[in-house]
């Protein structure tokens, strides 16, 4: 059981914390910087979230723990002025909508809203949206698993988490998405603790049982999966005693029992077939009683979030054991990343403390006196109880006080509420 920051640490880095750690170039992007931002409730989360879209050029993908929060993040943006579609489970499900289509099986999607989603597919792929709002899909699929290049963009610029994921596989496995054209990316995980008994309460609800492994497996004898690889919709469908956001979490434990192989677009194909509902009811029970527990995983994200090491040096190093390559084969020694998030501000305090001590505190006096204008206007600019400031979302508002940091202002529907004074819009 992980019970702190430092268990953490332990378990994800060598004895030495200064030591080199192996990054596997098939996983390590030096491209890519990962930053997590705390914030302490979603009035901030959505905040951050407006600042990272307006501050990041480029398009990209933002993904939510649930159907619901995917829906409340996209009616938000849209709200706030970004051209935004939801699309739940985006990765893989674009190219089966299509084939449903060509083969007139649409099922309950019905033909409306396939096309809507293939519309804000062809609008996603030729940037025309800024973001697109998926959820996230636990268990969906294997550390490194190959994308659909023809339902993806390889130039995304960020991939933003609005919640923390239930894992550190699917964090990894979501947020590798962007910056795959080599150029720089982002990925940013918005941490509020709470999201850790949101990911419970799903997770306990995602949570396979032996029946709904039987009902999955049933539906692809059903379909005929041995002969003709079957697409997600149509499994969904035939497998009723399994809810379906369990199914791809379902389809993927198969994968790895090695019942089916999955082919492109979401589509499956059986392996093996004729085995009775006993021996798949025994088989799923002993198979998902193995490994690392639910509940250990998102200790695990929940505290890489809150430590103060190298963001890739604990993705690494977590990942390192199970690669799967010889200890030689694609690894090079790095002792930190140096453009995630906690590595800059290592080295801007560093930086800063070197800076300090090369300059008496004397000059740095005369040469503040002797800016007394930029001073001044720093002092103009102050916001004060009174003034009338604009936010992303409220519009023009009326600071009624100043606290610390904080501004508490009045809303046009009379609530009175409290925000950061760097969110106002200058």
């Amino acid at each position: 059981m992980i019970n702190n920051v430092s268990d953490l640490n332990g378990a994800m880095r060598d004895a030495s914390s200064k030591g080199p750690f192996p990054a596997e170039t098939g996983v390590y992007r030096p491209n890519l910087r990962y930053e997590v931002e705390r914030v302490s409730n979603e009035g901030e989360k959505r905040l951050s979230l407006v600042r990272l879209l307006r501050e990041t050029n480029g398009g990209g993908v933002v993904y939510a723990a649930t159907v619901r929060e995917a829906k409340a993040v996209t009616d938000y943006l849209k709200r706030v002025g970004f051209d935004v579609a939801p699309y739940p489970h985006l990765h893989g499900q674009l190219g089966q909508l299509g084939q449903l289509g060509q083969l007139g099986q649409l099922g309950e999607l019905g033909q409306l809203e396939v096309d809507e989603k293939l519309r804000d597919r062809d609008r996603f792929l030729s940037g025309d949206l800024k973001a697109i709002i998926a959820v996230s899909e636990y268990g969906a699929a294997p550390l490194g698993m190959n994308m659909d290049s023809e339902n993806d963009r390889p130039d995304l610029r960020f991939v933003i988490h609005y919640n923390m994921p239930m894992s550190l596989e699917d964090y990894y496995r979501e947020s590798a998405r962007a910056g795959r054209d080599g150029l720089p990316a982002r990925g940013v995980l918005l941490f509020q603790i709470a999201d850790r008994r949101t990911q419970s309460f799903v997770m306990n609800g995602r949570s396979p049982k032996p029946e709904e492994v039987v009902a999955v497996y049933a539906a692809l004898e059903t379909l005929g999966a041995d002969l003709t690889p079957a697409p997600l919709e149509l499994i969904q469908t035939s497998a009723s005693e399994a809810p379906r956001i369990k199914v791809r979490a379902i389809l993927s434990l198969l994968k790895n029992m090695g019942f089916i192989k999955e082919r492109r677009g979401a589509r499956y194909t059986l392996l093996k077939r004729d085995l009775g509902e006993q021996e798949m009811r025994r088989l799923a029970d002993e198979y998902t009683s193995k490994g690392e527990s639910d509940r250990e995983k998102l200790e695990r994200i929940t505290l890489y979030a809150q430590s103060p090491e190298c963001r890739w040096k604990l993705m690494l190093e977590h990942f390192g054991p199970r690669m799967g390559r010889t200890e030689q084969a694609g690894r090079m020694v790095l002792r930190e990343c140096g453009h995630c998030d906690n590595c800059s501000t290592t080295i801007a305090v560093q930086a800063r403390a070197t800076e300090g001590m090369s300059k008496p505190d004397f000059i740095d006096l005369l040469f503040s006196h002797s800016q007394g204008g930029q001073g001044r206007q720093r002092e103009e600019s102050r916001i004060r109880p009174g003034d009338v400031v604009k936010l992303p979302a409220h519009g023009e508002v009326k600071v009624k006080a100043i606290e610390g940091d904080k501004i508490v202002v009045s809303l046009p529907d009379g609530e009175t509420r409290k925000f950061k004074q760097e969110w106002v819009i200058r």
